[in-house]
């Protein structure tokens, strides 16, 4: 028997096998990288409020003297876009929130002073 028709239908058949097997697993793969991508994206939409929303306290009127930094942010439903810290020329110790269009003042926590 001559070695030309060697190789029987199962040693051609396996390779041939594998090969379909690895195709249709990085089409998989590359499918599912995109649903990944588009559910990714779609939830950045759902969840990313509107550049407004992010920069103003929510409930600034119902803000009053006295009130703490955690019922501040509680009623701003945000952090503000920038704090500092100051100290007067008294010596006073002072934290200023800066919402879009407000400042707040807090002197031991608590606030001092409201600025529209």
């Amino acid at each position: 028997m001559s070695s030309f028709c060697s190789n029987t239908p199962k040693e051609i058949y396996m390779p041939l096998k594998q090969q379909i097997f690895e195709k249709r697993m990085r089409f998989l793969a590359a499918a599912m990288c995109l649903l990944l991508c588009a559910c990714t994206q779609l939830a950045e939409q759902l969840t990313t409020p509107n550049e407004q929303e992010i920069e103003t306290c929510a409930k600034l009127s119902e803000i009053t003297i006295g009130m703490t930094t955690s019922q501040v942010l509680s009623s701003c439903e945000r952090k503000p876009l920038r704090t500092s810290n100051i100290i007067t020329g008294g010596g006073k110790q002072v934290e200023i929130w800066v919402y879009k269009g407000s400042y707040l003042h807090f002197v031991g926590g608590k606030v001092e002073s409201i600025y529209q």
